[in-house]
């Protein structure tokens, strides 16, 4: 029912980007069919996504940098899925479509490869290589710790 009212969009989206939980703010919303979704900015500790899901902590080796992918230690490999297994990875530059290979990185798959529900639920993002992820966050050095949390067994979150 339309009451003549206009609704303040920029308003109402100004609004949930200042919100701010547990240890940090909104910093982003994403559609996913037909639900939508607010990505936190979750500062350094992740306090409100480690309470809730499993989480695995990696420092970044000069040869994740230097080749855009994940290396995995055998811990890493537990946490993961299996080789070939596609999942999402949510980071602060948007989804990316990843999968373990050869059981020792994780990287993008190609995109002949790349799993069809899995890229609907990308939006526009479609498959990216991760090398991108580095190039969109300088500060990210080798040796710096990253952690990342599973949501469930096709969806993980990456905090910086």
């Amino acid at each position: 029912m339309n009451t003549g009212e206009k609704t303040d969009l920029a308003g109402i989206l100004k609004g949930i980007m200042s919100i701010e939980v547990g240890s940090g703010r909104i910093m982003g919303i994403r559609r996913d069919s037909m639900d939508f979704y607010l990505l936190q900015n979750l500062g350094p500790l992740g306090d409100s996504l480690g309470d809730r899901f499993a989480s695995h902590r990696h420092v970044i080796l000069p040869s994740d940098i230097r080749y855009g992918k994940i290396c995995l230690n055998a811990e890493a490999r537990e946490f993961f899925p299996g080789v070939r297994d596609q999942f999402i990875l949510d980071t602060n530059f948007g989804p990316f479509l990843l999968h373990r290979q050869h059981d020792s990185y994780l990287n993008a798959p190609r995109k002949s490869e790349a799993n069809r529900v899995l890229l609907k639920r990308l939006g526009g993002e479609g498959v990216r290589p991760f090398s991108v992820w580095y190039e969109n966050n300088p500060k990210i050095r080798v040796g710096n710790t990253v952690v990342f949390y599973k949501v469930d067994s096709d969806t993980f979150i990456l905090n910086k």
